[in-house]
């Protein structure tokens, strides 16, 4: 292990054990038993560690996305995989943690959007490759493109994840993972065939006369 991800690993038991990213670089570098010369040869700041931390979570959480999607086959399926287990890691025993990488998600849209979609990059990549599927095999809409739709459901999914874990719901009510994949199906879904109505009964022409 190099000497950035140990102090990326030590970062990181911190969060989980104190539910918070408000450490200080003296406590990092104590736990990490590396010298305080040692963490600024590798990281200009803690804020430039606190990005990286996030940075791997974020990767570790796609890869489990990515293990999960690929048992199913169908694209629709797959989805559904990505919505559930996107809103069940807002669900992970360490609420404190998860709520503490929310505000900091949050700060980075308000403060580096370029920063934050550059470390989204293969979750938004994972979800386009599920709905670039779903439209090939016409189980996704094709009146809006691709790419609106992988942004649109991204979008969804981060602000439903957010209200739950900071408990910040407007009504008061949580959303279920059901509920959150009803909607999302709803909103992606290729509409269904038009029936054809069935034939009229028509009277037999010797009937009328008769």
């Amino acid at each position: 292990m190099s000497r950035s991800e140990r102090f990326i690993q030590v970062a990181t038991e911190l969060l989980y054990e104190s539910g918070s990213l408000d450490f200080t670089v003296q406590e990092l570098v104590e736990r990490s038993k590396m010298s305080l010369r040692s963490f600024y040869q590798h990281f200009a700041s803690k804020d430039e560690l606190l990005l990286a931390v996030f940075e791997e979570a974020i990767r570790g959480f796609v890869q489990t996305l990515r293990s999960s999607v690929a048992i199913e086959p169908d694209p629709i399926e797959k989805l559904k995989v990505y919505v559930t287990t996107f809103y069940g890691a807002g669900e992970s025993a360490n609420r404190r943690a998860s709520a503490a990488l929310t505000r900091y998600l949050m700060v980075l849209t308000a403060d580096d959007p370029s920063e934050l979609a550059r470390v989204l990059e293969p979750q938004v990549t994972l979800l386009a490759e599920i709905v670039d599927a779903g439209v090939a095999s016409g189980a996704i809409r094709r009146d809006v493109p691709a790419s609106a739709l992988t942004i649109l459901v991204t979008q969804t999914l981060m602000s439903a994840v957010e209200t739950n874990v900071l408990g910040t719901q407007l009504t008061g009510e949580p959303v279920s993972a059901g509920d959150l994949w009803s909607f999302c199906r709803s909103a992606v879904a290729a509409p269904a065939a038009p029936t054809a109505a069935p034939p009229r009964n028509r009277r037999s022409p010797l009937r009328a006369r008769g």
